[in-house]
């Protein structure tokens, strides 16, 4: 969910470590439902990490993200990297919390993949 494999980070011909069994089950059996994302909230209060975002009409039935971590940035919106359902982040409106919360507008992360995924 960190974007490792999307990023070629790991190499699924070599070496052992901790973690291999769920991430080669992962690659080689599985499609990953989640991902990291980098978003924008503008809020009184920073968002803390375990944050649940929320998505009226989610594709999962526990939840579509929750923020990793959050920082303010120059313009005084508080941006934040956060786990989300991709199929929730690619076609929802996102908010922080609960359908009452502020929206969460998805960004561009600083880094691209190397399979041309964004």
């Amino acid at each position: 969910m960190a974007n490792m494999a999307l990023l070629d980070a790991i190499n699924f011909k070599k070496g052992c470590y901790t973690g291999q069994e769920i991430v080669a089950r992962m690659h080689y059996l599985g499609k990953l439902k989640k991902r990291m994302y980098r978003g924008a909230v503008e809020c009184d209060e920073a968002p803390k990490a375990g944050d649940k975002i929320f998505a009226e009409n989610s594709t999962a039935g526990t939840g579509t993200g929750v923020v990793v971590s959050a920082e303010m940035n120059a313009e005084g919106k508080y941006e934040a990297l956060a786990v989300i359902q991709i199929a929730d982040a690619e076609g929802q409106v996102l908010k922080l919390g609960d359908v009452e919360g502020a929206v969460v507008e998805i960004l561009e992360l600083p880094y691209g993949f190397a399979t041309g995924e964004k």
